[in-house]
């Protein structure tokens, strides 16, 4: 989805050096975290790297008029030249929808049409049939978690599923998943908490808090520990209940 094999093989050879974008997502899909590389790049891609990181900056920052300026201005600029650019610029007008509170089912919308520009088929294909970076899950996490949940052949619940899944089974850095984890298993165990699933709650975030350990991050430790307190008190509960029978 992010290139013809074709073109990944000359850059094997060495023949060609991807750009940016493709450099970035195959290391992510390979799970190495791309920071801890050395990327050299020419001027036009350093500079349009750092306008993005500029935008994102921003927008992370809440500071929503700059960076509708500077989107505008992105979008009309000569950046715009593949799908890695429509993509970024996807992502970022999504980002500042959220800061503006609009319409969630249009900021899923956003970033459906964002994942599928290096994912195509993600919502018809489970997610392990594929080779994905930490940035495609995320996106997929935070379509999911805004979607409509009744809206396409999918639920959210199952796209929660599919990412504990694939990130159970991705042979990668820890520091990788830990930025991941966490946050699919607060959003998966919403609905397991709804059916008293309590023990796969537990499982859940005994699993993330290890990787929490591992990686001294705190990427949503209150969330998952307040989702152990409400399993633990469940079974609990249902013991007593059990007990007095």
């Amino acid at each position: 989805g992010i290139c013809e094999r074709s073109y990944l093989w000359e850059c094997t050879k060495g023949d060609k050096n991807p750009n940016k974008p493709i450099t970035s997502i195959l290391l992510q899909r390979l799970g190495m975290d791309e920071y801890e590389h050395e990327d050299y790049l020419c001027y036009s891609e350093y500079k349009k790297f750092m306008e993005q990181k500029h935008i994102f900056n921003l927008l992370e920052n809440g500071r929503i008029l700059e960076a509708k300026e500077e989107i505008r201005q992105y979008k009309n600029s000569d950046y715009i030249k593949d799908r890695f650019d429509k993509r970024f610029l996807l992502i970022a007008k999504a980002g500042l929808m959220i800061l503006e509170k609009q319409d969630n089912a249009k900021v899923a919308e956003l970033l459906k049409q964002a994942i599928k520009k290096t994912v195509p088929n993600f919502l018809k294909v489970h997610l392990n049939m594929f080779l994905l970076g930490t940035d495609e899950l995320f996106l997929i996490l935070e379509y999911a978690r805004l979607k409509p949940e009744h809206c396409g052949n999918i639920s959210s619940h199952t796209i929660y599923e599919q990412v504990i899944s694939y990130l159970d089974k991705w042979k990668c850095d820890d520091l990788v998943k830990v930025k991941l984890y966490p946050k699919a298993v607060c959003l998966a165990n919403k609905k397991y908490l709804e059916n008293k699933q309590y023990e796969k709650v537990l499982n859940n975030c005994n699993t993330a808090i290890k990787y929490i350990q591992k990686r001294g991050k705190h990427y949503f430790l209150i969330e998952v520990l307040e989702d152990k307190a409400k399993a633990l008190e469940g079974i609990i509960i249902g013991y007593d209940n059990t007990k007095n029978i």
